[in-house]
């Protein structure tokens, strides 16, 4: 805002020693513009104690000193002692709040809200789950059966060994488990709890053989081999050899 070429005009009554002159003055008004709230803030000073002072300047007015100093005009006011607020000139020092930071304030800027900050939630500790423990299982008591003897088989038996045939006067074709030897000649004869009945054996140099008789004079390692001739019974003889049982 600028004011140019303003004339104020007035009567000034001058008293002197025994008379009274009535004179009209003309006084040019220097030009006045009004300054920003930027040009105040450029100027305001901080003193050792952190006090902000301003000195008004030709062109201010005490609303745009208020906007520079962030303070109410009501409270910059009062601060120092201005009764009305169109009543400051240039020259005059004006104390602002104590270390205040001057902000810039829009008088055409609504003010800012006051956004309330969300209330962190507690944090709830969750309970922690008792770990189940695991009760000892008893363990089963197994009564250990002793092992029952097992007969083996594959394997060699040194044995005393003689010959005979059903073909001798007064011998039976059948064996003592019923077999004709007739029709299975390849028997031998052995004692039941050495070699079961049932039992193949292989003789050297005669082949497979089948435990199905006995006899009264075969006992402990002594077998009696079945021949098909008396001739054969004869030419085997009795003799020391070593089978194998195969089952």
């Amino acid at each position: 805002m600028k004011i140019k070429n303003m004339f104020l005009v007035f009567v000034a009554t001058l008293s002197f020693v025994g008379y009274t002159v009535e004179q009209n003055i003309e006084v040019i008004a220097k030009e006045w513009n009004a300054r920003t709230v930027e040009d105040v803030q450029k100027e305001v000073e901080v003193d050792d104690n952190g006090e902000m002072h301003y000195t008004v300047q030709w062109g201010d007015t005490l609303s745009i000193v208020s906007l520079a100093s962030g303070m109410p005009l009501q409270a910059l006011q009062q601060l120092n002692n201005i009764e009305q607020a169109n009543m400051i000139y240039a020259g005059m020092d004006l104390t602002l709040i104590g270390n205040q930071t001057i902000v810039a304030i829009d008088p055409n800027k609504p003010a800012a809200e006051e956004v309330e900050e969300p209330v962190a939630e507690e944090e709830v500790e969750e309970p922690v789950a008792e770990e189940e423990v695991e009760e000892p299982v008893a363990e089963e008591v197994v009564e250990e059966v002793a092992p029952q003897p097992v007969q083996q088989s594959g394997y060699e038996l040194t044995v005393e060994a003689s010959a005979y045939s059903y073909q001798e006067a007064g011998l039976s074709s059948y064996t003592a488990d019923g077999t004709n030897l007739a029709n299975e000649p390849n028997i031998i004869a052995v004692d039941p709890s050495v070699i079961p009945l049932g039992t193949l054996v292989e003789i050297p140099g005669y082949g497979v053989y089948r435990a199905a008789d006995t006899g009264g004079a075969i006992k402990g390692n002594r077998i009696d081999i079945h021949m098909t001739s008396i001739q054969a019974m004869n030419q085997f003889g009795r003799r020391t050899i070593t089978i194998k049982v195969l089952n």
